[in-house]
């Protein structure tokens, strides 16, 4: 490899990470042996709020076993059970590695030792996490160079790792350690082409980079090469699609319409009139394929995929009157899984449906200006004029994600969604209500478990 090419996959800034001492095994250890809480402990102490010890062996150098004894800690606290047995996530199938590489030990354990750190308000595990963090940084770097290892999966799931912990710490108050992790992500993964990522761990890393990419291509208006048809099938050719899969699918469709959307602004009103059809029918396509979509889900299914229950939102944040007042029923789904699969089609809905409401209005205004110019029949909106409602559903989902049974997964989960109910809805004054709710989630969420949620997007 190259100069050149190493420097196309970008990390944090190496003034971050030569800054930060490596680190040092911890003191907190009696005769050699780490000490760890039991998970059943741990999950009391969260619930209760305790400020509990929790020694641990920090160096990689300490040992499998101490290594091992932290991954089952973090994975009980961050995985629901059925997700770990029937699904086993990427950063789950790390604790399997027998011979992990430097990077991937120092940056999960960074990740482990920073939630656990959190869960037992244990500030020194959560400052050490920050050291392990720094020397992650460094061993990527090496690894980077180094031809054997520079396109393997353990390498990407050492840059992985890295993006999840700045997700959860964000230790510089900003968004830039995530989204150079997420470019260099990026950048790896195309370097070995769609075929690599059919099976394995890699599979599964491809997974997870999909939603994360899509989410930011989001926030940028913009799509990446993740929605080329390639990239979009090869990778499912061997295990196929789920719906929560083919859902993404859409969602990775909104960056580019969105970005056609800006355009207007260099647009007189009544130049845009092209530019707003084309959006308009494309959108009306994508609007049939999820109805059609939908109507394969349901015929495949037995049950519906949630059920309506009475909220307990007043006894869970007795003290947040916005989110305990909000509604008296909350869903319950049968798994996370669905309950993922499905506020993820709401928010596609949700997007959507402000998008061709906004549209048909533009086409409205337009027709005031010049009556002459618009000769097309649109189809009416009909409930799509009724968007809140799925936006309502998000919010009604907020709960279920939240339950302990969920552990830090369930929150992680509907983040995103919540994210595009404030973005979509903010400037409809009539919603402000919604959105102050789906903020009081967010907020619940970022100091749970995502720091990066308190950061600006500007």
């Amino acid at each position: 490899m190259t100069q050149d090419t190493v420097n196309e996959i970008p990390t944090v800034a190496a003034a971050r990470s030569s800054s930060t001492k490596a680190p040092q095994d911890n003191p907190k250890v009696r005769n050699g042996t780490a000490i760890f809480q039991s998970p059943s402990t741990l999950r009391a102490s969260q619930r209760n709020s305790t400020s509990t010890s929790l020694p641990i062996i920090l160096s990689p150098s300490a040992g499998a076993s101490c290594r091992q004894q932290l991954f089952s800690l973090f994975l009980d606290c961050y995985f629901p059970r059925d997700i770990l047995e029937e699904q086993k996530p990427w950063f789950a199938q790390l604790s399997e590695l027998s011979s992990p590489t430097k990077a991937v030990e120092f940056s999960t354990m960074a990740v482990c030792s920073a939630k656990l750190g959190r869960l037992n308000d244990d500030k020194n595990l959560t400052q050490e996490s920050l050291s392990l963090y720094a020397q992650g940084l460094k061993e990527l770097q090496k690894e980077l160079w180094n031809r054997k290892l520079m396109h393997s999966d353990e390498t990407l799931a050492a840059c992985m790792a890295l993006g999840m912990y700045e997700l959860m710490e964000c230790p510089a108050g900003d968004r830039h350690g995530y989204i150079s992790h997420q470019n260099g992500c990026a950048r790896m993964i195309q370097l070995r082409g769609a075929k690599a990522y059919q099976t394995g761990l890699s599979h599964k890393i491809f997974q997870t980079f999909r939603l994360q990419n899509t989410l930011q291509s989001l926030e940028q208006h913009h799509s990446t090469y993740l929605t080329d048809p390639c990239w979009a099938t090869v990778p499912f050719e061997e295990s196929g699609k789920d719906l929560w899969n083919q859902v993404l699918d859409y969602v990775a469709q909104a960056p580019r319409i969105l970005g056609q959307i800006d355009k207007f602004k260099d647009i007189p009103i009544i130049a845009r009139l092209p530019l707003t059809l084309e959006i308009i029918d494309e959108c009306w396509k994508i609007d049939t394929e999820l109805e059609k979509l939908e109507s394969r889900f349901k015929a495949n299914v037995e049950k519906p995929p949630y059920t309506t229950e009475v909220s307990k939102m007043a006894e869970r944040f007795p003290s947040n009157l916005t989110l305990g007042n909000a509604f008296s029923t909350g869903f319950h789904f049968p798994n996370l899984r669905m309950a993922s699969t499905m506020v993820l089609y709401w928010a596609v809905l949700l997007m959507l449906w402000t998008g061709l409401s906004a549209l048909y209005t533009q086409v409205t205004i337009i027709k005031m200006m010049d009556p002459s110019a618009v000769s097309v029949e649109f189809p009416p909106l009909g409930h799509r004029t009724g968007f809140i409602a799925v936006a309502r559903n998000i919010l009604q989902s907020f709960e279920y994600c939240m339950q302990d049974s969920m552990r830090e997964m369930g929150p992680s989960t509907i983040a995103a969604p919540l994210d595009i109910v404030v973005e979509t809805l903010k400037d409809y004054p009539q919603y402000s209500q919604e959105v102050a709710w789906a903020k009081e989630a967010l907020g619940i969420i970022s100091q749970r478990s995502m720091r990066y949620l308190k950061t600006s997007k500007k």
